[in-house]
């Protein structure tokens, strides 16, 4: 906006992109039209209200029927609010842990909770995780939760076996009583063969389980990625495309990035000797390439160094089949096979940051796609209140070279 006093020009511009809010002037966000019209648009912009907004409930209620997390940036007294908490919480679950006390007990409010994330039952009052209905609607939504259960329902045979029916590796948190239990153990088994290893010992040999032959798999390093496709008229200047690549970093903090293993791969036996392995190329994209209808692709790469795994398999002298995807030029690993069995591999240390950046991919005009890296700019990890003045001079100038790209 051009003149961030100017009443006019602030609402139109809070109507196309809620936190610009945070540029107008002091005076207009104290503005209740400008400030609905702001979180009607991005409940974030609840942030950059006046305190004196973050207590009327017009305003905050439509901010967390927006985006449910903007309960965080609401007045205490709102917090306290059962309506604002209810809306909030049906939208994101985990937004449980900005209520207040009081309502973490209530009922009502922690069962909506949990069923939209069942994992915010660790939110809710002690109380609430020995209620049996609360639980059970809990470990339908997300098995884990069952970790936060109180030990007396982690005895319980409808709650467990609920929670290993959505998620078998929730048997490690059933009471040993119930790890012994047949019907739970093949439940649990059934959703994920690996939760053989939670079972009673004595239910192991029963059932012909042994423990898996482990080694280790160390990669030249992790990459964490994240991408997000945008339409032509999104983009149709260089304060659209400013805009986007804000809300993009300030968005990562409630993404869930997929982490990709980049060659090249040491892989070991329990014996510390390497295997015999054999390599094939998997042609699918690791990451879609932009399309006619969505021209335009920004993609957070965060790479982690010293990445180490443990590596299961099954014959100590049978060759590694390996299958990898190419991206950037790089190859990253999509999957092991030894004998036609899949080999597990878990992280069991992602080592530190070594570099992140936000690559720009886009179609040119001959119809190809070409890319450009934000290498020349220190861009965050994410975008958050704390950081945000630090980093938004980098911000603008990495718009800028990317929208000179498509001019």
């Amino acid at each position: 906006m051009k003149n961030n006093k100017d009443k006019k020009e602030v609402l139109a511009a809070v109507k196309q992109y809620g936190r610009a809010l945070e540029d107008a002037d002091k005076s207009l966000q104290k503005d209740k039209a400008i400030v609905l019209a702001a979180v009607k648009q991005d409940g974030f912009a609840l942030k950059y209200a006046d305190k004196s907004l973050r207590k009327d409930k017009a305003i905050v209620l439509a901010a967390v029927k927006k985006r449910g997390r903007a309960l965080e940036y609401a007045d205490k007294s709102l917090q306290k609010d059962k309506a604002i908490v209810l809306a909030a919480v049906k939208l994101y679950g985990l937004v449980l842990q900005y209520a207040d006390k009081s309502l973490r007990k209530d009922k009502a409010i922690v069962l909506a909770t949990v069923k939209q994330n069942g994992i915010a039952l660790k939110y809710a009052d002690k109380s609430l995780r020995k209620d049996k209905a609360i639980v059970l609607a809990a470990v339908k939504q997300a098995g884990y939760a069952l970790g936060y259960a109180d030990k007396s329902l982690q005895k319980d045979k409808a709650i467990v076996l609920a929670a290993v029916k959505q998620a078998g590796g929730a048997l490690q948190y059933a009471d040993k009583s119930l790890q012994k239990d047949k019907a739970i153990v093949l439940a649990a088994i059934e959703q994920d063969p690996e939760a053989a290893k939670f079972a009673d010992p004595s239910y192991q040999d029963e059932i012909g389980y042994t423990e898996p032959l482990i080694g280790e798999l160390t990669p030249d390093c992790n990459v964490e990625i994240e991408w997000a496709d945008y339409a032509a008229n999104e983009i149709k200047n260089e304060e659209d495309f400013f805009k986007i690549l804000k809300e993009y970093l300030w968005n990562r903090r409630d993404g869930y990035p997929e982490t990709y293993i980049m060659f090249d791969l040491d892989i070991l036996n329990v014996q510390g000797e390497p295997f015999k392995e054999n390599y094939k190329q998997d042609k699918s994209l690791l990451i879609p390439n932009p399309t006619k209808k969505l021209p335009y692709q920004l993609i957070h790469e965060h790479t982690l160094e010293d990445a180490h795994y443990e590596f299961t398999y099954v014959d100590q002298d049978a060759p590694l089949d390996i299958e990898y995807q190419i991206y950037d030029g790089q190859k990253f690993l999509s999957g092991i096979t030894q004998k036609g069995k899949d080999c597990e591999y878990s992280c069991t240390g992602d080592g530190g940051t070594h570099d992140q950046f936000i690559t720009f991919r886009f179609l040119n005009k001959k119809g190809k796609v070409s890319s450009i890296r934000s290498s020349n700019f220190s861009l965050p990890l994410e975008l958050n209140e704390e950081n945000e003045a630090e980093y938004i001079q980098e911000i603008k100038g990495a718009a800028k070279e990317f929208f000179n790209k498509i001019r």
